[in-house]
């Protein structure tokens, strides 16, 4: 009898799982699932007849612990995490106010010097009129001057 529970253990119908497909996959833990239930039943009713005791029963307990004590570290450890995330999603949402703060008060000065220039140059092309109208003026007046020499020295 041992050697027919071993023939049919989980481990060796899981030693062919790498070859299987996922729809051979599915099954065949399904399968493995329905056995473990209907081994958990069975084991269930003969603790409740007094077939088994809990001297029987041992093995079956510690397993049921490992399970469960694996469910709990499993349980903290994703809550770790969980902490985890919601500081850098704490830190990170304070570093993105603080970006908004720094870009904007740089738009600001951005703006602020965009003015300055602005005003700057408005000022050197009202400059700049003012000194080709004078140079117009200037030159208009040469050149007066000039012919008026001009004319005179043709006389002489």
């Amino acid at each position: 009898m041992t050697k027919d529970i071993r023939h049919t253990s989980y481990i060796s119908r899981l030693q062919t799982l790498p070859d299987l497909d996922s729809s051979s996959k599915r099954t065949l833990l399904c399968s493995i699932a329905t056995d473990i239930t209907a081994t958990f039943i069975c084991i269930s009713k003969h603790i409740e007849n007094g077939t088994l005791s809990d001297e029987h029963t041992a093995s079956i307990e510690s397993v049921i612990d490992i399970i469960k004590g694996t469910e709990v570290s499993h349980r903290r450890m994703l809550e770790r995490k969980v902490k985890r995330y919601t500081r850098l999603a704490r830190r990170l949402k304070s570093e993105r106010e603080w970006m908004r703060r720094e870009f904007g008060d740089f738009v600001k000065r951005a703006d602020a010097v965009n003015l300055r220039w602005r005003k700057r140059v408005r000022d050197l092309e009202v400059v700049n009129k003012a000194m080709r109208r004078e140079l117009m003026v200037k030159g208009r007046s040469e050149r007066f001057q000039n012919g008026d020499r001009g004319s005179r020295c043709d006389r002489g």
